[in-house]
């Protein structure tokens, strides 16, 4: 009996031992991480003091710069000193916290970085000029360890003595008790009492406890056996990811972990780390800017999105995004991760980093590849097509689709049934698996029944192969020789195949003596390129006709003529009319009976360039918004965001007449802010071809009036007066939202650069055509050389107003636009030191 009590209690106290020393290691661990994340969160707090780093750097040993900027007694105890290193390594400046104050640094001195120490770097331009190095005070740390651990031994101990107590009162009741009952029972055989006999063991219930205890062993035993077996099969998997992460060539596996407050940290990088960024996995995890600070500017917005994206449910995201290399060059590399929450809340997200910049060339020259045979098969008059070991047709050029009036997609996935009659189709796939099984290119000829009639084509067959060689297909080429088989054979052969290719090319073609310079023929497309007959152009020279823009290029024509023929060289031709035409030049020279001519193809790409054109304005446009959003817009924000950081920081020690000071920068900035999204706005909505227009009749003085009154508070703290000099009754047929975005830019930029105490003149004039307003001040005028930049629609063109007053050239788009929207002009006249007037033209009646 007492050994099965001490078998329990041996249970129930190795249990509880286990429990509290697993409460102990675990209170230091989570102690241990709470101290490193308050450690990373203060190295992000100074890290944003230090900002102005990029500013103004601190001299060296300014330690009250650097105490005003780090306010070290504002950070945690945990911060015992914070270095500032140049990009030696060597000490700048920094400050050192002992015994609770705070005493400055200056050893110039080489230092090595501890291993616990958090290093970020110092930008300064955009470059990094050196590091800030947190070392971490060890003391509350170690002080909470040394409470825990007293903590522990006292729990400890009140729980053995406990634990004796409990024991002496089962040996009571288990073995004392029953053996006194045994003694009295005894003690009454000699003296005749009854006195039942004394049940001393409870054998059921003791076979109950060691069964349960037993089945519990065993339960522990097998669970112990399954984890170790998983832990196993953890750590085997854990080596292989390890190994592969080391040895991926072009990539590498991450854990990253992010929290709510912004906090982001490596928590594992693999080995291949090292190959895409220049550093090893440590310096990665120590520094996250390592990683992220490599993806190219306009490319952040969109790992974050995805990030975003697949933090709202939990799912995997795949992202491209452009890389920076240390060696400056550009890759692109493919980011696949995903999240797991933790249950502290954050959310670790495992994942895979590849290089994929060949992939993309690959897929880019793939693509040109297959641009280039749909440019070539679909310029071809023959019918080209593919077919696969079944006889089905892979590719089809337009060609060969016309035979049957249909599209080439229409044949893709079927047999010749969809091209010929049944028994012609038939016949043409026996002969096609003949070809495939030979492997060997036959050209023959062929008559065929198409929906179209019939007809005989000059087919070429022959199989596709594979790298190893093996038979994946058919080629074919067929060309439609009906016309030619109705004439003499010689003839028929070669003059209908030159008429066709001449003939139906949508390029101009044209054959010149090249002795003499005259044409002897020219195709279709050459009367539709140039303009000219077929008459007018026989037995004429190009420089007669004028058909070169520049008569000096034709002079290089023939130069480069004497050594190799010419192929798609790029020139400026001239239309009949007068207009210029983009022109791509292929001249081939030929020898009929030894005389030499000249086989010129020329290729019409006018409305090409016009689009390109097109697509670089379209282009900037889209810069010039990025921009805008990206610095004009940031830039106040950000301002706006400092200055009531400012007055929060400081608004119970802070005059009020210092508030009232920040507070009306902070309003001018917004209202500042709010004008320039309104004509952003305004823009992309114009531009985008969204924006109603509603012409009608407005009374101009009125309307302008209106506008002079809004910005009357800006002339007047310019001591600026604004002279309105209108008919009362003078009217405008304008859309009235454009009309005063136009006057209100127009009158603004007039006080931005009118001096103070200057003048404005708004005036007006109705001629038969159109009104005529202008917008004349006497301030700093325009040189000559940038009045031409002002409505360049390639460019922003800003300077600074008489006050400093910044602005973005935005405006004066805005009235170009709305202006040339009205079928009206706009134009400025400008004397530097005289003044500038800018005049603008409305069309009377409606515009159409």
């Amino acid at each position: 009996m007492k050994s099965i009590s001490n078998q329990i209690l041996t249970y129930i106290s190795i249990s509880l031992c286990v429990v509290f020393i697993g409460r102990y290691f675990y209170g230091i661990h989570f102690r241990t991480q709470f101290e490193t994340e308050r450690l990373e969160r203060n190295s992000i707090l100074v890290c944003e003091r230090l900002a102005s780093f990029s500013v103004r750097p601190i001299l060296k040993n300014d330690y009250a710069s650097i105490h005003s900027y780090i306010n070290i007694e504002a950070l945690d105890e945990n911060i015992r000193c914070i270095k500032i290193l140049d990009k030696n390594n060597r000490l700048y400046g920094g400050v050192l916290r002992t015994d609770n104050k705070v005493r400055p640094m200056q050893h110039n001195q080489l230092l090595d970085l501890d291993q616990d120490s958090v290093v970020r770097p110092v930008l300064h331009q955009g470059k990094m000029i050196g590091k800030v190095v947190l070392y971490p005070n060890r003391n509350p740390l170690e002080q909470y360890i040394r409470e825990l651990r007293l903590l522990f031994f006292l729990e400890l101990g009140m729980f053995f003595l406990v634990l004796a107590v409990i024991q002496f009162f089962i040996l009571k009741k288990v073995v004392i008790n029953p053996l006194m009952s045994l003694k009295d029972w005894v003690s009454s055989i000699n003296t005749d009492e009854k006195i039942t006999e004394p049940k001393l063991f409870h054998s059921t219930e003791i076979d109950i406890v060691i069964d349960s205890i037993s089945q519990l062993a065993d339960r522990m035993t097998s669970m112990l056996k399954e984890n170790i077996s998983k832990n196993k099969q953890i750590q085997e998997k854990e080596s292989l990811i390890t190994a592969i992460g080391t040895n991926l060539t072009g990539g590498m596996i991450f854990r990253l972990t992010t929290r709510d407050n912004g906090l982001r940290k490596f928590t594992y990088l693999s080995g291949s780390f090292q190959k895409l960024y220049g550093f090893s996995p440590e310096e990665g995890i120590a520094d996250p800017l390592i990683i992220f600070g490599s993806v190219v500017k306009e490319d952040i917005q969109f790992l974050l999105d995805a990030e975003t994206a697949a933090k709202t449910n939990l799912s995997t995201y795949r992202c491209e995004v452009r890389m920076i290399n240390p060696d400056g060059t550009i890759r692109v590399s493919r980011f696949v991760s995903t999240p797991t929450l933790m249950e502290d809340g954050s959310i670790n997200w495992d994942g895979i980093e590849l290089d994929i910049t060949d992939l993309k060339k690959a897929q880019a020259d793939l693509k040109q590849n297959q641009f280039l045979l749909e440019s070539i098969t679909e310029g071809l008059p023959d019918s080209i097509f593919a077919k696969d070991l079944n006889g089905c047709f892979l590719f089809v050029n337009s060609a060969l689709a016309k035979r049957v009036n249909k599209k080439p997609e229409d044949f893709l996935g079927k047999d010749t049934n969809v091209l010929f009659l049944p028994d012609e189709a038939n016949k043409t796939l026996e002969k096609d698996f003949e070809i495939m099984k030979s492997g060997k290119i036959q050209t023959y000829e062929e008559e065929k029944t198409t929906v179209t009639g019939k007809a005989v084509y000059l087919t070429t067959k022959g199989p596709i192969m594979d790298g190893e060689g093996n038979i994946v297909g058919l080629f074919g080429i067929g060309r439609d020789i009906t016309h030619q088989k109705r004439e003499e054979e010689a003839l028929r052969v070669s003059q209908e195949k030159f008429e066709f290719a001449f003939d139906s090319s949508p390029n101009a073609i044209l054959i010149q003596d090249e002795e003499t310079g005259k044409y002897l023929g020219v195709n279709a497309s050459a009367t539709n390129v140039f303009g000219y007959s077929k008459e007018e152009f026989l037995g004429k020279t190009p420089v007669e006709l004028n058909l070169y823009k520049d008569v000096s290029v034709r002079k290089e024509v023939i130069e480069a003529l004497k050594n190799v023929d010419i192929e798609d060289m790029e020139i400026i031709g001239r239309h009949k009319l007068g207009m210029d035409l983009n022109l791509l030049l292929t001249v081939v020279r030929r020898y009929i009976d030894n005389k030499p001519f000249l086989y010129i193809n020329v290729q019409d790409v006018t409305e090409r360039r016009k689009v390109e054109l097109e697509l670089q304005k379209l282009n900037l446009d889209k810069d010039r918004f990025i921009f805008i959003l990206g610095h004009d817009l940031r830039g106040p924000v950000n301002s706006i965001v400092g200055l009531l950081d400012i007055v929060n920081s400081n608004i119970s020690s802070m005059p009020m007449d210092e508030i009232r000071e920040i507070l009306l920068l902070v309003y001018q900035s917004t209202t500042n802010t709010s004008r320039l999204l309104d004509d952003v706005l305004l823009w992309a909505t114009a531009k985008s071809g969204k924006m109603e227009f509603n012409p009608q009749k407005i009374n101009f003085t009125k309307d302008c009036q209106d506008i002079v009154d809004l910005l009357q508070f800006t002339a007047i703290a310019k001591n600026i007066e604004i002279q309105l000099l209108c008919e009362d009754s003078l009217e405008v047929f304008a859309d009235k939202s454009m009309l005063d975005t136009i006057l209100r830019n127009l009158i603004s930029n007039a006080i931005k650069f009118t001096h103070v105490g200057g003048k404005i003149t708004i005036s007006g004039k109705k001629n038969p055509d159109a009104t005529v307003i202008s917008i004349a001040d006497d301030g700093v005028g325009i040189a000559s050389k940038d009045i031409s930049r002002i409505f360049d629609k390639a460019q922003l063109f800003t300077s600074i107003g008489t006050n400093e007053e910044k602005g973005t050239g935005f405006g004066l788009k805005l009235c170009q636009e709305f202006i040339g929207k009205h079928g009206g002009e706009i134009w400025v006249e400008s004397e530097v030191g005289i003044g500038t007037t800018f005049h603008f033209s409305l069309p009377n009646g409606r515009i159409i």
